[in-house]
């Protein structure tokens, strides 16, 4: 993968992949007497090479560019570089009137991935991470922030989770490449399971390379099980691969099938897969060779003494719709969900996800797309 972007050579090669000009027309105005204009070209160019470099804030950014005639230069600043006030100012007119030209620009770059890439966008990922608000949560500063419960190594206790007061960021992510598609910012509190849905239907919306169709895979963790989810994504035409909860109380379905939509025999032992009829695309099972203890000992148990036809349209749930849960193919395919944790892991270290000192809503959106525009143009210019 892609290491990141330390080198001014490579800097510069990325940032001119952006076309923000766009944007800048849009900040910069019509002409007028008076004063020198703000170089706003150059303020935005400096706010993509500050996810690029990992510069933490923009009082650090600041430094950085009075203390690096290099960087100044690449980002195009000549006469002289404004304050800290005057950057947060352009950042707040983005977030405030122009999110959707920042979101075009991606957009832009996406095509661009998808002509570069083959089988860019077939198979992808969805999940959220979260990031924590630069507000005191005692003090309720930051409105829009909310608390919410997380897995986390750092947790004590046994249950690994530990509370987080900000924001959460839902993204869909290409599952082969390790690219974002499309983001959704919300406040923490937002489960993640009704976001699947509107991930997938914003992503078609942004991009017209972009659908979820015969050829698909949509793959997600637990936190997105349930029977809308699969259902939609059936319907659809593609093949959920979303990670099940277990069930309260009882360790079966219905009494019978496991986790996986495997059904058991009577004695509760598994049975095993035989093949998958290509005409009606449902399942048969048989009892192991050595059947388990109560075989043929109770004359009227049909469900246990041979075979078992298990149709996977009767709960796309259960059995996993086009791609049989409890297979090695659909092993295969869920092992890819961790291409969107590789992913946040960038976005967060060495980008700057985490590291921010923005509050409200629509600057935290402008910030994690900022960080995803930055990660389509690495890509881009790494496989051009």
């Amino acid at each position: 993968m892609w290491q990141g972007f330390s080198d001014l050579a490579d800097i510069r090669r990325l940032l001119d992949e952006i076309d923000i000009e766009p944007l800048v027309d849009v900040l910069t105005g019509p002409p007028r007497v008076g004063r020198t204009p703000l170089p706003r070209f150059a303020i935005l160019r400096a706010y993509l090479a500050s996810y690029a470099l990992g510069i933490p804030n923009t009082s650090a950014l600041v430094q950085r560019l009075n203390n690096d005639p290099a960087l100044r230069s690449v980002c195009g600043f000549v006469d002289y570089l404004p304050d800290r006030s005057t950057f947060s100012r352009v950042f707040q007119t983005m977030a405030e009137y122009y999110a959707d030209l920042v979101d075009q620009c991606c957009a832009d770059l996406s095509q661009k991935l998808c002509e570069l890439l083959p089988g860019y966008g077939k198979d992808v990922a969805v999940d959220s991470t979260t990031v924590e608000a630069y507000a005191n949560p005692r003090r309720n500063t930051d409105p829009d922030a909310s608390w919410t419960k997380k897995h986390s190594a750092r947790a004590k206790g046994s249950d690994g989770e530990e509370w987080a007061y900000g924001y959460k960021v839902h993204t869909i992510a290409d599952a082969a490449h390790d690219l974002p598609i499309s983001i959704i910012v919300t406040t923490a509190s937002q489960n993640d399971s009704p976001m699947l849905r509107p991930l997938i239907e914003q992503a078609e919306a942004e991009h017209d390379w972009f659908r979820v169709g015969h050829d698909s895979t949509v793959i997600a963790d637990r936190g997105y099980d349930s029977k809308r989810n699969n259902e939609y994504v059936h319907r659809r035409g593609a093949a959920p691969v979303i990670h099940k909860r277990k069930p309260t109380g009882s360790k079966l379905h219905d009494g019978i099938y496991t986790t996986n939509g495997v059904p058991t025999c009577i004695g509760k032992q598994e049975m095993a897969f035989v093949r998958t009829d290509p005409a009606t695309g449902q399942h048969l099972y048989r009892c192991p060779d050595n059947g388990c203890k109560l075989r043929n000992k109770i004359s009227w148990s049909g469900h246990c003494d041979y075979h078992s036809w298990e149709d996977p349209e009767q709960d796309i749930r259960l059995f996993g719709g086009k791609i049989r849960r409890a297979s090695w193919r659909w092993a295969r395919k869920y092992a890819k969900r961790m291409s969107v944790e590789r992913l946040f892991g960038r976005w967060k270290y060495p980008g700057r996800l985490e590291r921010h000192c923005y509050m409200g809503l629509r600057k935290l959106k402008l910030h994690a797309t900022l960080q995803m525009l930055v990660s389509l143009a690495q890509a881009v210019v790494k496989h051009l």
